[in-house]
């Protein structure tokens, strides 16, 4: 059985893709954009997921679903702690060399 909120979020989830798409040269300029663009993947296929265990092998998508939700909240720290993250100075890095 099919719930709206998790078609919906899909709906929105696939309208993000299109934007993704569209603006794909400004987001490559962000840093670490691969990071990113694996968490939105993980967390669309998520959202894919979630809907697919409404139809059929609702016990094993759930776990993708699961598994996918968990790995695409870890991209998007791991990305966010990058992105905060000082970069070191040229003479710091000479240093430790």
């Amino acid at each position: 059985m099919f719930e709206e909120r998790e078609v919906f979020s899909l709906l929105l989830g696939v309208c993000g893709l299109g934007f993704v798409l569209m603006a794909r040269r400004r987001i490559r300029s962000l840093p670490h954009f691969g990071l990113l663009l694996a968490s939105y993947a993980a967390l669309l296929a998520s959202w894919f997921f979630s809907v697919a265990a409404g139809a059929a092998w609702e016990i094993h998508l759930n776990r993708l679903q699961h598994v996918c939700s968990g790995v695409g909240s870890l991209l998007l720290a791991l990305w966010s702690v990058r992105l905060l993250r000082k970069p070191a100075s040229r003479e710091e890095a000479a240093g430790e060399s």
